[in-house]
């Protein structure tokens, strides 16, 4: 028997994350049968995931046929003409473990691609008795018997279909380890709508990032997000949105020296930010570029989103 993997894809009728593989069984007929097949997906050398067997494709039965010697032996050797294929469906759940260990994998690839290694235990049941004219009646020989076998396939997701096709589904870069999500649906006062609007749009370029790995481009939307925030810094196009938030946050009983905190705050992390992407410092002095990584991402996006919700909120509720 042998196993071919048609496809690798997200099982989108579970509740928690979960991958559904494909497979193709090929064997001869009348000689064997598969019976059950279950498994476990590796990648790097660590298992991530048990594989259950979910459902057979299509209905259908098997039979076994006591062929004569010659006859059994000419099928066997007879290639492609004499085996046949069934279609299993095989469902593998994921732990917001598995998952960062995933994305952590593939951080490390070159291609950014998911190279998945699929070990399959496949129970066949085979003939075993060979009909020769001398057994009789009282026979001992085995009849049948059940075949354990282990095989290995291996399947890659290219890094495209992995971000458009996965990604989403298995919630990384939105849900992963954060149950946070991006605030775009907070009716706001009109005049805030094209500010707010661009914020939401930040966000997005940067969990699209987030999906792809692009830390470094990442920062570049985070720093684009902040300097559109940053309305405390006297700017004559920003006092409108700074009068309006600071109404409402007096209104929840914010004290002056809180709201200037609130808006010093994002002007140091707009600062901060920025300094992922000059390569001098103010006085004009060359700096070596802080490394982003995934934490120093998701970290700035968390925030990001944090901030967005807490004033889109209080925008909303005035409105």
């Amino acid at each position: 028997m042998h196993i071919n993997i048609t496809n690798i894809d997200v099982d989108d009728q579970t509740i928690d994350p979960a991958l559904r593989v494909s497979i193709v069984v090929e064997y001869f007929e009348g000689i064997e049968v598969p019976i059950s097949i279950a498994g476990r997906i590796i990648l790097n050398g660590r298992t991530i995931s048990s594989l259950q067997e979910i459902q057979i494709v299509n209905d259908s039965s098997d039979e076994l046929i006591v062929f004569d010697q010659r006859t059994q032996d000419e099928r066997m050797n007879g290639g492609n003409k004499f085996q046949t294929k069934k279609y299993f469906r095989l469902t593998s759940s994921l732990s917001p473990k598995a998952i960062e260990h995933i994305e952590e994998s593939r951080e490390r690839s070159c291609e950014k691609s998911v190279d998945f290694q699929i070990e399959f235990i496949l129970k066949s049941l085979n003939l075993s008795f060979k009909p020769d004219g001398t057994g009789g009646p009282q026979n001992t020989n085995p009849f049948l018997k059940i075949k354990v076998t282990k095989s290995y396939a291996h399947f890659t997701v290219k890094q495209s279909d992995w971000i458009n096709r996965y990604t989403t589904h298995l919630g990384i870069g939105k849900f992963l380890l954060f149950e946070l999500s991006i605030p775009n649906n907070n009716r706001v006062p009109k005049f805030w709508e094209k500010l707010y609007g661009n914020l939401v749009q930040n966000l997005v370029d940067i969990e699209h990032c987030l999906k792809s790995g692009d830390w470094q481009h990442a920062m570049v939307y985070v720093r684009k997000f902040f300097e559109n925030i940053k309305i405390g810094d006297d700017k004559p196009g920003h006092k409108k949105f700074k009068q309006e938030l600071d109404k409402i946050l007096k209104d929840d009983q914010h004290g002056d020296e809180g709201i200037k905190n609130f808006y010093t705050a994002l002007w140091q992390f707009f600062e901060f930010a920025s300094k992922y992407i000059h390569d001098k410092d103010k006085q004009g002095n060359i700096n070596n570029l802080p490394i982003p990584h995934k934490e120093d991402a998701y970290f700035a996006y968390s925030l990001a989103i944090g901030i967005l919700n807490f004033i889109g909120r209080k925008l909303a509720r005035k409105t």
